[in-house]
């Protein structure tokens, strides 16, 4: 053989490789993902859930879909399109963003179960958690900020809207969940702190 028929047969052995590599990886990814899903059904026990619970659930999901929304209307308004890299705005934004209005929701629990009424426990949870949901979203937002100085288009674009996503979903569920909560009044099981007692010795 010579050396260029050697060559091509590394290069083509290097390429299957890879290729291996690749399928490996992929497959890999899709058992934790499997796993993963598994899990949280297991934790979730989803087959138990109640009409209640499904109605709290959908009330506290619509504030991010709301800011989402809101993204993408300023994507179309400012000529922006769909592509690979601008299509994953919206489950980053709702992985992230229903984080907020779960941090809101478990707060407002807590804070009914004090004995404090519907209305006062919705106003006492916005000034309690307002500082740590804005603060952790103005830092992912400057996490992704960093992408705007790519020289690539796309990951530029990605940066500028993930991180608009961040705030948006953050004050949606401090302005829009509080208001969904006031008006419908669905009823939340509160969260009751146990006190607990030394012992005597």
């Amino acid at each position: 053989l010579g050396d260029g028929d050697v060559h091509s047969q590394k290069d083509r052995g290097g390429g299957v490789n890879r290729h291996r590599g690749a399928d490996l990886l992929q497959r890999y990814a899709l058992e934790q993902r499997f796993h993963v899903l598994e899990t949280r059904y297991r934790h979730a026990d989803l087959p138990h859930l109640t009409p209640r619970q499904l109605v709290v659930g959908l009330i506290t999901s619509i504030p991010v879909f709301i800011a989402v929304l809101f993204n993408f209307a300023v994507m179309w308004s400012l000529g922006i399109t769909l592509n690979v890299g601008t299509s994953i705005v919206a489950s980053v934004g709702m992985g992230v963003g229903i984080d907020y209005a779960i941090h809101y929701f478990s707060r407002f629990r807590i804070l009914l179960g004090q004995k404090d009424s519907y209305d006062t426990a919705l106003l006492h949870t916005i000034v309690e958690t307002s500082r740590s949901i804005l603060s952790n979203a103005a830092a992912v937002a400057l996490g992704f900020l960093v992408l705007i100085f790519s020289q690539y288009n796309a990951i530029l674009s990605v940066g500028w809207i993930t991180a608009l996503s961040m705030l948006t979903t953050a004050l949606s569920s401090l302005v829009v969940l509080p208001a969904m909560l006031a008006i419908f009044k669905p009823k939340v099981v509160a969260v009751k702190r146990r006190t607990i007692t030394p012992k005597k010795a």
